[in-house]
């Protein structure tokens, strides 16, 4: 990612390591972060089904399980990581709904080009 900001690009990423440096170097609103705070990610992971799936999350686990993509059996692992309590060690499910909201509004920024030139 540092690179990417190197040569200008916008950041959408999880609000950990070399993103929050870059946020900080490049300011908050030039980069698009989302999800749990690195200092709240061990008490998110202990926590028992804090957060209910988000529907959008569970249409995308229907689509894998549609054979859209391939054998569901192949994809099973993965998905059963994420729904089983305990077992979403990279909070997929908990930074869902922030990674979408930081994706819209990515989406919205890059409508206006002046704007999103400007701030890359």
């Amino acid at each position: 990612n540092m690179k990417f900001a190197l040569n200008g690009g916008l950041i959408l990423g999880t609000r950990d390591g070399a993103n929050i440096e870059i946020a900080e170097a490049v300011g908050e609103d030039n980069a698009f972060l989302f999800g749990a705070r690195a200092e709240e990610i061990d008490s998110v992971r202990r926590a028992p089904n804090a957060v209910a799936v988000d529907e959008r999350l569970l249409t995308v686990f229907n689509v894998i399980q549609s054979g859209t993509f391939g054998a569901y059996e192949r994809f099973r692992p993965l998905v059963d990581s994420i729904r089983q309590a305990g077992r979403d060690f990279y909070l997929v499910s908990h930074d869902f709904a922030a990674y979408l909201n930081a994706q819209a509004s990515a989406d919205a920024l890059y409508a206006s080009p002046r704007e999103w030139t400007r701030r890359s």
